[in-house]
């Protein structure tokens, strides 16, 4: 029982249709799918610089505003990403501030945290408890008491 593809080279599975090739074609790509290449990373290149560009400028885009300058410095490579990622993201946000340590931890030595809005608190004038009548006396001194 012939099914009639004598004169054909082989056939293939497209999907779930037959595929039937002749033999004067000549396959240029696979008719299945193959899964995406993995990246292999030259010796030349550094891991980060074989990453696709768009990648690469999502990476950047985390990067603190300071640190820009420097990564232009990097290569070609880093430097086109981190130019994009300054047109696209570094242009519309606002650089964060430099966060500071503290150098004792909050309970030592009577420390307090303060509420936040609360008023200040300043310290009170040590000259308002004191008589002030010498310190006015030596201000406002008439001339004609230092003549005698």
């Amino acid at each position: 029982m012939a099914l009639g593809f004598e004169g054909y080279s082989y056939t293939t599975a497209l999907g779930r249709k037959r595929v039937v090739l002749l033999h004067n074609v000549e396959v240029l790509s696979p008719l299945k799918r193959t899964r995406s290449e993995k990246i292999t990373f030259d010796s030349e290149t550094s891991p980060l610089e074989a990453l696709p560009l768009e990648i690469l400028v999502k990476v950047l885009c985390g990067v603190d505003h300071e640190d820009l300058e420097q990564l232009v410095r990097v290569s070609k490579t880093v430097r086109e990403a981190t130019e994009i990622a300054r047109q696209t993201n570094f242009e519309y946000r606002t650089p964060k501030k430099k966060t500071f340590s503290i150098s004792k931890p909050y309970g030592v030595e009577g420390e307090e945290i303060e509420a936040p809005n609360a008023p200040l608190r300043k310290p009170k004038s040590k000259l308002i408890g004191k008589n002030l009548s010498s310190i006015t006396m030596a201000l406002f001194a008439s001339p004609n008491k230092e003549d005698q």
